[in-house]
């Protein structure tokens, strides 16, 4: 019983850790864009565009130094835009059904969708992104 509150804990830090990750992503991407918005309003696609690459970057060096831990690679770069472009897509996909279909307000919605996107990049991080120190992890613990 020890093992398995003990397992949930690590599991729920490193939840919280990723949570803090993402907002420091979400700071950089949006500071970037709204950088650029404020040199020149025709430029918010290209701030948009500059701050998700640049906040994603950002996110993959923290979630790899300080919530999953190892050697950072190009093929884990690569993997976490494909896990945040693949959620940017499903959550504008979301957001529009919530507005569209179901007449959720549009202040509203954009939170309700963070309950759904949120836990949804942390397990694709956790089990695609970053699985090899999943698999190190697991061998570890199978080992004491």
């Amino acid at each position: 019983m020890k093992k398995l509150i003990k397992t949930l804990y690590c599991k729920f830090e490193q939840f919280i850790k990723f949570g803090l990750v993402g907002v420091v992503n979400t700071v950089v991407g949006y500071g970037i864009t709204y950088l650029f918005v404020y040199w020149d309003k025709a430029l918010y696609l290209v701030g948009y565009t500059l701050g998700f690459v640049m906040g994603t970057l950002c996110s993959y060096f923290l979630n790899n130094r300080f919530v999953f831990g190892g050697k950072a690679s190009f093929r884990g770069l690569l993997k976490s835009y494909g896990t945040y472009a693949f959620s940017l897509v499903l959550g504008m996909g979301i957001l529009s059904f919530q507005v569209e279909v179901l007449h959720i307000d549009e202040y509203i919605a954009p939170a309700i969708n963070l309950l759904i996107t949120i836990p949804l990049n942390f397990v694709l991080n956790k089990f695609w992104v970053f699985r090899e120190r999943v698999d190190r992890e697991q061998g570890a613990e199978n080992r004491n």
